[in-house]
C-alpha cells in the first residue's frame, strides 16, 4: 500500500487541481489508516470539483461511503466503482 501512496503523491504533484489525483492520495491514506491526513486531501478534492471551502457539515455524520455516494450524486461524478471499499 505504500506503493500506491508514492504513485499517488506523484500524480498530486504531476497534476495538483485534479479531483482524480487528490482522491486517489485521500484513499491510498485512508488504506493506511491515516484518515486525519486524508480529511484534507478530500476536501482539496471537492474543492478542485466545485469550488467549495469546506467539506459540507451533513457530510461529518455519514460514513466514508456514504459520504463518497453522496458527493457522487451531488456532483453528478459517475465513476463510483474505483473507489476502494
Amino acid at each position: 500500500m505504500n506503493e500506491a501512496l508514492a504513485e499517488a503523491e506523484a500524480a498530486v504533484a504531476l497534476a495538483p487541481d485534479s479531483v482524480t489525483t487528490q482522491s486517489a492520495l485521500g484513499d491510498a491514506l485512508t488504506a493506511l489508516n491515516r484518515a486525519g491526513e486524508a480529511r484534507p486531501v478530500y476536501q482539496r478534492a471537492l474543492e478542485c470539483q466545485t469550488g467549495r471551502a469546506r467539506i459540507p457539515v451533513e457530510l461529518a455524520s455519514h460514513t466514508r461511503d456514504e459520504a463518497r455516494v453522496k458527493i457522487a450524486t451531488d456532483h453528478g461524478i459517475r465513476d463510483r466503482g474505483r473507489w476502494p471499499s
